[in-house]
């Protein structure tokens, strides 16, 4: 996993939370240079050749109910890992961009070696992991929240 500091400006953050996809998947990763920049700066720093094209995609969310422990690219059965249903995804990617005074909850946990690590200061934050059964997917979770949460998520192909 890869924490990257300031990843978003506040004027950015507030830019991205202003358009109007929020659950609406987009295979496009060029026409908004926020998105771009992002998606870039991933790339540079996994020195992968992520995808930004379909089925890669990127989502903005809200999701009070939050989501339990999963992997994104994979699923684990019988201790060991097997495709699901986004077995293309090799890297996934959170990044908060509302401002933590405006909910409580929604804390985003990994696990590494049954411990359960909470992302400090996730806003603004990148946060990128290997999600394919093969790439050291990284077990993670949001908490449920109450308020006005949003989080940009991408998800890629490599």
């Amino acid at each position: 996993m890869i924490q990257i500091q300031n990843i978003l400006s506040e004027a950015e953050a507030k830019e991205l939370q202003q358009l109007k996809t929020v659950s609406k998947r987009s295979h496009d990763f060029e026409s908004n240079p926020i998105i771009k920049k992002i998606a870039d700066t991933y790339r540079v720093m996994t020195g992968q050749p992520l995808k930004f094209t379909e089925p890669s995609y990127w989502v903005l969310e809200t999701k009070p109910a939050g989501h339990d422990w999963h992997y994104d690219g994979c699923k684990e059965e019988n201790g060991q890992f097997i495709d699901n249903h986004m077995s293309w995804c090799r890297y996934g990617s959170s990044i908060l961009i509302s401002d933590p005074e405006h909910f409580t909850g929604g804390d985003l946990y990994y696990k590494q070696e049954d411990e359960e690590i909470k992302v400090e200061d996730h806003y603004l934050k990148g946060v990128i992991y290997g999600a394919a059964k093969d790439n050291n997917p990284v077990m993670h979770k949001a908490t449920p929240h109450k308020g006005k949460r949003k989080v940009l998520l991408m998800f890629f192909g490599a």
